[in-house]
């Protein structure tokens, strides 16, 4: 789009359609953002380099390390550090201006210091569960995200302190606190980050491998939970894709690109997960089975259900400003997801039967808006996920009912059909208004 664009500026300027300054602005736009793309390589493969180069030097210092004395072994576990620190601060010093300068030494220094204690702990027969070890490697490196900042150093981080969350639980089966305290030192690097001079793809990984990280968190506390607390969990789950849809559609990403936004993409998935099985019989067996009383005491005489109060609070905080802020304004009815869930899901412990037939009709509310939307907006992906609705709907009620296969074949392909119509429809009527304009 840019060559052609550069191409034809010449003409455009002789027709008197742009004039001389603003070609000459074009012109350097684009030269800036060519000039910027090297750096970017540079950074990827600097990074690559990083990694190869520490993974080459474990390599052959692991093929001799039993030849080495205590004393040599240990001067080689400092020198990977030493070799780190000497690269952060060249590029501090020499470069605090390149953000390929800053990745690829904090890359490299990260490794060396997991390597480093590694090392020790091997030299010195020091035990101890994995958790630990990689508590003090994270704890040891988290400067490092603010002191060059490093993106690739805040990924690692976030991969080891969720690491560290599943572990602890595994071993002790209940919440591990730090991981919590440890993603609050996270947020100030995020948030910034998103108003500063990072790489996109960048923020695009934040954007989701933070909310995947609490999802898991979550899904793994959630697990640990007494098995007559099913409610509890399914209610925890929604609150927690509420906050994600409604973080997501603020003013904070208003700017991001749907798919690079996280929070709205694992929301959006969430959520139609979530509602299609709400659809079956037995999900409402299950809910209507759990104990009603054991539920209530959950939710307003115990912690966790103290801490999934302060949730739907932030949930409706997070809804009020986006409402305030039009940034709610949608006919899919995901910003109201939660609320009629809630009530739903209090209805189904009473009536199940009730609560079942009002979940197959929110599912069928939601992909008609949708369709809706995606007519009025012009919008092939809105279109095609409230088809896609309405094909799952369908399909889940084949699994709970007696209908012969010549009828859900015929069904199939009506589905088929209506999925080709409704986009050529849509794709004919966007080019029929491209030509009205053109006129």
């Amino acid at each position: 789009m840019s060559k052609h664009l550069l191409k034809a500026l010449p003409e455009l300027e002789e027709q008197g359609i742009l004039s001389e300054e603003v070609a000459r602005n074009i012109r350097n736009y684009y030269q800036s953002q060519t000039e910027n793309r090297p750096n970017r390589l540079f950074a990827i493969f600097g990074i690559f380099g990083a990694l190869l180069v520490g993974l080459g030097f474990i390599l052959i210092i692991g093929h001799n390390w039993d030849s080495f004395s205590t004393t040599s072994k240990l001067i080689i576990s400092f020198i990977p550090l030493i070799i780190g620190q000497g690269a952060v601060f060249y590029a501090l010093k020499k470069h605090p201006d390149s953000q390929a300068w800053k990745e690829s030494s904090g890359t490299f220094l990260f490794f060396a210091v997991g390597g480093t204690l590694s090392l020790i702990s091997q030299i010195y027969n020091l035990s101890g569960p994995p958790s630990d070890f990689v508590f003090y490697w994270l704890l040891l490196t988290l400067p490092l995200m603010y002191l060059l900042p490093s993106s690739m150093v805040a990924l690692f981080y976030l991969i080891g302190t969720t690491y560290l969350g599943i572990n602890w639980m595994d071993y002790h089966g209940s919440l591990y606190w730090p991981y919590w305290i440890m993603l609050l030192a996270f947020l100030p690097h995020y948030f910034l980050q998103q108003n500063g001079q990072h790489s996109k793809n960048f923020r695009m990984f934040n954007h989701f491998l933070l909310p995947i990280s609490i999802s898991i968190l979550v899904f793994t506390t959630l697990g640990n939970l007494d098995p007559t607390s099913f409610t509890y969990q399914v209610l925890a789950i929604a609150v927690m894709l509420g906050i994600f849809q409604g973080f997501g559609a603020g003013k904070w990403l208003s700017s991001t690109p749907k798919g690079r936004n996280g929070y709205f993409i694992l929301s959006t998935l969430g959520i139609s997960i979530l509602l299609i099985l709400n659809t079956f019989k037995f999900f409402w067996e299950e809910t209507s089975n759990s104990d009603r009383a054991y539920f209530f005491h959950e939710m307003f005489f115990s912690f966790p259900g103290y801490i999934l109060i302060a949730a739907i609070t932030m949930y409706a905080i997070i809804s009020i400003r986006n409402y305030k802020g039009g940034h709610n304004k949608s006919e899919t009815l995901l910003h109201m997801f939660l609320p009629m869930f809630v009530v739903i899901l209090l209805v189904g412990l009473y009536l199940p039967m009730v609560a079942l037939v009002a979940s197959n009709l929110l599912v069928l509310l939601l992909g008609l808006a949708s369709i809706r939307e995606g007519v009025q907006k012009e919008n092939f992906a809105i279109l095609n996920y409230g088809l896609l609705l309405l094909a799952a709907l369908v399909t889940c009620r084949f699994f709970d009912s007696q209908i012969s296969f010549v009828w859900r074949g015929i069904t199939f392909l009506l589905l088929g059909i209506g999925f080709f119509v409704a986009n050529y429809i849509m794709f004919k009527r966007i080019n029929s208004q491209k030509s009205i304009h053109e006129i």
